[in-house]
């Protein structure tokens, strides 16, 4: 993913946006002053590192002269208060031989008869921890009614998972499987209902293209803080809002240079479950089918966890300071 032409049409894209002439230097940061840099905000200080090289504008020669200066310390953000830096942001890119859509339709079903089978929101089978077929607590058996199995992680932080078994109907058993270090896994599972069939609640829960104004996508804005919303960009898309109603929502703002920049919203209620995923997956699908390269910029870990278990790359990051 990190091969040459990938790295030049990024790279490119960013020089396109800092608005002056100004190059990616191995080991280097190239700044000049560019008024309407895409960067940052108005009057602000944008840093893009892209693989070992980064570019920087400043609003005006000042501002340049204070960020070479901030810029040649060995850690330039770290004397610098929170409400002047926006970032770092990571920046991650994913082509089609690398994208790994979420999958649809998938359930798996454990050995304890009716209401054991367990189906992951995000609709793809989940494997179970260790690999096999058969919940094994550290003492080589499952736990019964009424208490829960904790399988703890290794010293390295990897492995664990938290059991919590059905009741003596069968009835509110899930597991709670944590994602790995590429982002993968980290869904809660819920099971199956007496009939052995899916819990999602069915057409509901299906993923639609809606207009960026839908009541739908709306909905779920309104359920989040202003600066949730404001970090998400969903106002600025230019595809269709790629929606689970009630859950999440994702679509792209095309850039220049056939760029896809994503947007993704989870309900509160809803993250950690792979509704995030799965919508970022149609709205990744939807950019790669129309020629454009996604980009996915994001702070939160959780986020770019999402952005691994796609297939994205982080190539570079992208910093904001205010001097």
């Amino acid at each position: 993913m990190t091969d040459e032409p990938l790295l030049r049409r990024v790279r490119s894209l960013w020089v396109e946006l800092a608005g002056a002439p100004v190059g990616f230097r191995a080991g280097a940061v190239d700044v000049v002053v560019s008024p309407r840099s895409l960067l940052c905000p108005p009057g602000w200080c944008g840093v893009v590192e892209i693989g070992d090289g980064s570019i920087a504008t400043a609003p005006d020669e000042e501002a340049a002269a204070a960020l070479r200066r901030v810029l040649s310390t060995g850690d330039p953000l770290r004397d610098l208060p929170s409400h002047r830096v926006l970032g770092p942001a990571s920046l991650a890119y994913c082509d089609a031989e690398r994208f790994r859509p979420a999958g649809s339709g998938g359930e798996l079903v454990g050995p304890a008869g009716r209401g054991a089978g367990l189906v992951g929101p995000a609709g793809e089978p989940v494997g179970l921890p260790g690999g096999g077929d058969e919940l094994v607590g550290a003492g080589g058996g499952l736990v019964g009614n009424g208490g829960a199995l904790l399988q703890p992680a290794d010293e390295d932080g990897n492995g664990g998972a938290l059991l919590q078994p059905a009741d003596e109907d069968g009835n509110g058993g899930a597991l709670l499987q944590p994602a790995d270090e590429d982002g993968n896994g980290g869904v809660l599972l819920q099971p199956a209902d007496d009939d052995g069939e899916s819990s999602r609640s069915g057409d509901r829960d299906e993923v639609e293209a809606v207009s960026a104004g839908h009541p739908a996508v709306t909905a779920l804005r309104a359920g989040v803080s202003v600066e949730e919303d404001g970090e998400a960009g969903l106002e600025d898309i230019t595809s269709a809002a790629f929606v689970v109603r009630g859950k999440a929502v994702a679509g792209y703002e095309l850039w220049p240079q056939g760029t896809a920049h994503l947007s993704v919203l989870t309900a509160v209620a809803w993250r950690g479950r792979g509704w995030g995923r799965r919508v970022a997956s149609a709205a990744t699908a939807d950019a790669l089918a129309n020629g454009l390269l996604p980009q996915w910029r994001a702070r939160p870990e959780a986020s770019r966890r999402v952005a691994r278990a796609l297939g994205f790359a982080e190539l570079g990051k992208q910093v904001s300071i205010r001097l």
